[in-house]
Formats: C-alpha cells, sequence, structure tokens
C-alpha cells in the first residue's frame, strides 16, 4: 500500500515545476496566475496540493492541511452572473496555465494512481480531487475554451470529480440522493476533518 509520506517524497517535482511560492523574476505557472490577476477561485485548483508539497519537504509539516479549504473556491466559478470579465479569466486561465498540465500528465497521472492505493483520508482525498481535476484539464484544454456552456460544465467537473474519489473511499455511499449543495459541504468539510484525523497541530 502507499503511503502519503512517499507521495510528498516523490512527487515534490510537481511543484519544483508549478513554481510556489512565486518568483516575480520568474515565468512559472504559479507566478503568472498572479500576473494574470487570475485570483483565488483559479488558484483552489493547485493551490492545496502544491503549497502541501512545498512545504512538507520539511517532515514535521507533514499532516498538516494546508489550504484545504481553498478546494471550495472553484466552485465559484460559474455561480451567479456570468459576466464577461468572468469568461474573460476562464479562457486565460485555459489557455496560459492549460499547457502546465498538458505537459505535466504523465506525472499527474502516476500521482493519481499512487494517492488511489493510499488509506482512506480526508487529505489523500483532497490531494486526489486536485489531481484528477488538473487531469481534466490536460484532456480537455482546447474543447473547453469554446464557450459558456463548457464554463459551467468546468464547474461541475470539480463536484464530479470529488463525488467519485469520495465513493472510492467510502466518504459518501448513497450517491443517488446527493444534491449539489449536499457535495458542497462536503468539500468545505474536508479540512475540519483533516485536522480531526491527524495529529499534525501545524
Amino acid at each position: 500500500m502507499s503511503t502519503l509520506d512517499a507521495f510528498y517524497d516523490d512527487f515534490e517535482s510537481l511543484n519544483d515545476a508549478w513554481g510556489w511560492p512565486a518568483n516575480e523574476e520568474s515565468n512559472s505557472p504559479e507566478h503568472q496566475t498572479h500576473r494574470l490577476y487570475l485570483g483565488a477561485p483559479w488558484q483552489g485548483i493547485t493551490d492545496c496540493l502544491m503549497r502541501s508539497l512545498y512545504k512538507c519537504r520539511d517532515k514535521k509539516c507533514r499532516g498538516a492541511p494546508f489550504l484545504l479549504d481553498t478546494l471550495e473556491r472553484p466552485l465559484s466559478i460559474a455561480s451567479g452572473i456570468l459576466s464577461q470579465t468572468r469568461l474573460s479569466k476562464y479562457r486565460t486561465y485555459l489557455h496560459e496555465i492549460g499547457p502546465f498540465f498538458i505537459e505535466h500528465r504523465r506525472k499527474l497521472e502516476k500521482a493519481a494512481l499512487h494517492l488511489e492505493k493510499c488509506p482512506p483520508s480526508a487529505l489523500k482525498i483532497g490531494f486526489l480531487t486536485q489531481v484528477k481535476w488538473q487531469l481534466y484539464i490536460a484532456a480537455c484544454v482546447s474543447p473547453l475554451a469554446r464557450g459558456l456552456r463548457d464554463f459551467k460544465l468546468f464547474q461541475e467537473k470539480l463536484r464530479t470529480i470529488a463525488l467519485s474519489v469520495s465513493h472510492e473511499n467510502d466518504y459518501m455511499l448513497d450517491l443517488g440522493t446527493l444534491t449539489d449543495n449536499d457535495i458542497d459541504d462536503w468539500i468545505i468539510g474536508l479540512k475540519e476533518r483533516a485536522r480531526e484525523e491527524d495529529s499534525c497541530r501545524i
């Protein structure tokens, strides 16, 4: 069986390529999200995973749910009134940041396989949700950029992935009765569950 401890060691190169913390002198994808003013909803696709890979090089930090709550941010991407400004940021993200996920698809696939073999935990599920969503972006960058209908699909995909990951790990079993709000509440509650499960006090 795989472990999260080995995950931090084996996949820290993902953040090396992503570039957190952002450096103004670099042109890393992390820096581009700031330079392009893409904002919190878009950074929520990567923040928990990349920052954890960076911070958990220090083994004393392992188990802390760094920014696990940022998984909820992308749920606001397609909510409410869909302005041209928000649609423009969506297209910008896919065009400017999407190539990172394509370039590192093989590493992300290996990360997903590793996580799937780890014991069930809220933190493992948070990482796996982000990895699978990044793989979704890698597979669909060009088709996703076509229009408003796909913009809403982009948000819904997070719920679909979270639901499949949770079911695989027995977090939610009755798939037929869950509403979007149920799934959103479950995503938002992951950080608190991670705190309850792990003894790390950071």
